[in-house]
C-alpha cells in the first residue's frame, strides 16, 4: 500500500456552526467546509452497525468454540463474557467521546477583536538541550508569529553541542531592532527540561506564558488564536494542536495518525468539560495567574536541589506537561483545547527512539496521575469531577492496554484451537471498522488528510500493540520503582 502523503502546510480555521475549515497559511480558505454534523451521524451509524456486527460474530464464534474446543462450559462462558464486555466498552467509549468531541468542535470560536495596542504580552519559553539541528528553525518560527506583544526566551539546558552559541548567533543575525529587545538567550547547567522552563518563567514578563519545544515550529497565527480562546473562555490553560512535520516513513505516518486520533477525539472530548488532562509541551498557553495559583496549591515537594529554579514545572515527573495541567485542574482551573492553534513537531524516525520516548511518557503520566490524585484529595471541592477524569485516564493508559493485549492472546488461542476462525476474523474486522469510523471523524475535526485513515489496520494490528506492550513494561517498572533516565 502506498503511504498517504500529508501536506503539513494546511492549517485549521476555527470551527463555527458545526463546520470546520481548512486554511492555507498565506492564502486564507484553502478547501471547502467539512460538514461535521453529517460526519458525526455517519460515524455513529457505522459504529452502531459495527457494534451489532460484533455481537453477531461474537455469538457465532463462541458457539463454534463451545462445540469444537476442549474448553469447559465455564471457560467458554468466561471468554464470552470478556468479549461481550470488551465489545460494549469499545463501542460505548467511541460513541461517548465522538459525541462530546463533536459538541466541542461545533463551538463558535471568538475571533481576535482586540486592537494591537491592547494585546496582552505573551512570553514564549523554549527549553533546549542538544538541538543544534533544530534551534534555528524553531526561533525563526517565533519571529514570524502574527502577534503584536511577544517576548521570546530561549533557555539552553547545558547542551554539550553548539545549541547555545547557534541560538545566540541566530538571534544576532536574524532579528531587527524591534525583535532584539524582545528575545533573550540564556544558559544553565544541565538540570532537565522542567528546570529550564522554570528558569525561563523566572525571567518572563508576560501576562501569558507559552511553552514550546526546541524541535517544534509554531504556525504564524497560533498565538493569536490561543490568546483569543483564553480571553473568551476564561480558562487558565489552552492547549494547541500538535502536528508531525517529518512524515518520512511508516513509523512517522502512524504517529501522525495517533496524534490525529488523540486530538480529534480524546482531547476534544476532554475540552468540552474544560478538563484536558495533558496540555502538550510543544504548544500550550498558560495564564500567569493559573501558574501562580498552582505553585501556591501544590505541596512543596518539587525538588530539594536549590540549584533548580523554583517554578510551576515539577522535576519529580518525566511528564512535566501532564503534571502541570493536572495540578492546575486540581486547583479548580479550566484547561481547554484549541485545534486551530497549530505547532509542527519532529517525531522519532526509528522504532527504538519511539519506544524509549513512549516509555518515558507513560511512566511520567503514571507519576503525574499519582501525584495529582494526592493533590486533588486534599481539596476535592476545587474540582469535584477530577477524580473521575483521573480514573478514566488510568483506564485509558494502563488498564485498557492490559485488556487489549489479553484479548488479542485469547483471539489467537480461539483461532488456533477451534473452528471459529471465520466468525472470530469477522469480529476483528468489525473491530477495525469501528476504529476506522472514529479515525475518519478525528481526521475531519483536525482537518487532516482523510487518506491517513488508510493506516488504521496497521495501527490496530501492529503499532497499537507495540505501544500497549511498552505500556505494560512501563507499568511493571513503575510498580517496581525501577530507575529511569532521559536516554
Amino acid at each position: 500500500m502506498t503511504t498517504p502523503k500529508i501536506d503539513s502546510s494546511l492549517m485549521l480555521d476555527p470551527g463555527k456552526d458545526g463546520h470546520s475549515h481548512i486554511e492555507n497559511n498565506d492564502t486564507g480558505v484553502f478547501e471547502s467546509k467539512r460538514p461535521l454534523t453529517r460526519l458525526l451521524l455517519l460515524g455513529y451509524f457505522l459504529t452502531i452497525l459495527v457494534g451489532c456486527a460484533q455481537v453477531y460474530f461474537l455469538i457465532g464464534a463462541i458457539t463454534a468454540l463451545s462445540v469444537s474446543s476442549d474448553l469447559s462450559y465455564l471457560e467458554t462462558v468466561v471468554i464470552a463474557f470478556f468479549f461481550f464486555f470488551f465489545s460494549m466498552f469499545f463501542i460505548g467509549r467511541y460513541l461517548i467521546t465522538m459525541l462530546f468531541a463533536f459538541l466541542e468542535a461545533s463551538k463558535k470560536v471568538t475571533d481576535w477583536t482586540l486592537p494591537d495596542n491592547e494585546a496582552p504580552l505573551v512570553t514564549i519559553i523554549i527549553p533546549a538541550y542538544n538541538e543544534v539541528d533544530n534551534i534555528g528553525q524553531t526561533i525563526a518560527s517565533t519571529l514570524n508569529i502574527n502577534y503584536p506583544a511577544l517576548e521570546i526566551i530561549v533557555v539552553d539546558d547545558g547542551s554539550t553541542d553548539a545549541t547555545f552559541q547557534l541560538a545566540e548567533d541566530f538571534v544576532t543575525r536574524h532579528t531587527d531592532s524591534h525583535f532584539s529587545s524582545s528575545i533573550q538567550v540564556v544558559t544553565q547547567k544541565n538540570m532537565g527540561k522542567a528546570s529550564a522552563l522554570n528558569h525561563g518563567y523566572s525571567l518572563a514578563k508576560g501576562e501569558y506564558i507559552l511553552s514550546m519545544d526546541a524541535d517544534s515550529e509554531l504556525d504564524p497565527n497560533s498565538v493569536r488564536r490561543l490568546v483569543s480562546r483564553i480571553l473568551a473562555s476564561g480558562a487558565e490553560v489552552v492547549a494547541g494542536q500538535v502536528i508531525i512535520k517529518n512524515t518520512r516513513n511508516m513509523i512517522t505516518y502512524l504517529q501522525h495518525l495517533e496524534y490525529v486520533i488523540m486530538n480529534g477525539t480524546s482531547r476534544m472530548f476532554q475540552s468540552f468539560f474544560s478538563a484536558v488532562l495533558i496540555a502538550p509541551g510543544p504548544i500550550t498557553l498558560f495564564s500567569r495567574k493559573g501558574l501562580e495559583r498552582s505553585l501556591k496549591f501544590r505541596e512543596p515537594n518539587n525538588t530539594s536541589n536549590t540549584d533548580i529554579p523554583p517554578g510551576p514545572w515539577e522535576t519529580s515527573s518525566f511528564a512535566e506537561d501532564a503534571k502541570l495541567s493536572m495540578t492546575i485542574l486540581a486547583t479548580g482551573g479550566k484547561c481547554i483545547f484549541e485545534s486551530s492553534a497549530v505547532c509542527f513537531t519532529q517525531a522519532p524516525l526509528s522504532l527504538k527512539v519511539l519506544l524509549n520516548q513512549r516509555y518515558r511518557w507513560i511512566r511520567g503520566n503514571m507519576q503525574a496521575i499519582k501525584s495529582s490524585w494526592n493533590l486533588w484529595t486534599r481539596v476535592p471541592n476545587n474540582r469535584p469531577g477530577l477524580g473521575l477524569w483521573l480514573m478514566w485516564f488510568t483506564i485509558e493508559s494502563i488498564i485498557w492496554p492490559l485488556i487489549d493485549v489479553f484479548g488479542a492472546l485469547i483471539i489467537v488461542l480461539i483461532l488456533v484451537n477451534s473452528s471459529a476462525f471465520d466468525q472470530t476474523l469477522m469480529w476483528y474486522i468489525a473491530l477495525m471498522s469501528a476504529d476506522l469510523a472514529a479515525a475518519l471523524f478525528a481526521a475531519s475535526v483536525c482537518n487532516a488528510r482523510l487518506n491517513i485513515t488508510l493506516l488504521v489496520p496497521f495501527y490496530r494490528m501492529g503499532y497499537g500493540f507495540l505501544l500497549q506492550g511498552i505500556a505494560l513494561i512501563a507499568l511493571i517498572d513503575e510498580a517496581r520503582g525501577t530507575k529511569m533516565s532521559w536516554s
